[in-house]
């Protein structure tokens, strides 16, 4: 993968603990100017995700999913997303598509464990 200036501006944002706003405007305008990078959607999704704006955090995580189809981690934030947002099923299955395609990924193994040890289900 070649350096990106992107890649790097995503590094090195503020801290988000206590910079909500700064990070919020700093992202949008990133995703405003770059909308087809997908390390800056899916670190936008997890900003969102992480101050509890779900459907938004969807939104961008497909979106970076949607801009690259062989990035394993983007799917591993779309599958929490979608949990998030009460999609289990959908997340489930994205998870497991996902480990189809890299099944040495050890994110997307955590997330199937947690989807499958917090929704009550023990296949």
């Amino acid at each position: 993968m070649k350096p990106s200036p992107i890649r790097a501006a995503t590094a090195i944002l503020p801290p988000v603990y206590r910079n909500w706003g700064r990070a919020e405007r700093l992202y949008a305008r990133g995703v405003r100017l770059h909308p087809q990078e997908p390390t800056l959607q899916v670190a936008y999704a997890r900003f969102l995700l992480s101050v509890g704006r779900l459907r938004e955090a969807l939104t961008a995580a497909q979106a970076a999913v949607e801009a690259d189809a062989v990035g394993p981690f983007y799917r591993f934030v779309l599958g929490h997303a979608l949990w998030a947002v009460g999609r289990t099923e959908e997340a489930d299955l994205t998870v497991r598509r996902a480990l189809e395609r890299w099944p040495r990924h050890y994110a997307l193994w955590f997330l199937q464990f947690y989807l499958l040890t917090h929704t009550g289900r023990a296949d």
